[in-house]
């Protein structure tokens, strides 16, 4: 998925955890948040 958005000219940044990805969400304010959330 990483390389076909890149490759249409976006930026992609990624987080290992969801801390780390809310910090960068409200530091960044993305447009579009693609999450893969995982249950047990």
């Amino acid at each position: 998925m990483r390389t076909v958005i890149v490759g249409l000219g976006h930026r992609v940044d990624e987080a290992e955890n969801g801390v780390v990805a809310l910090g960068a969400a409200m530091a960044n304010r993305p447009d579009l948040v693609f999450l893969d959330i995982h249950m047990p």
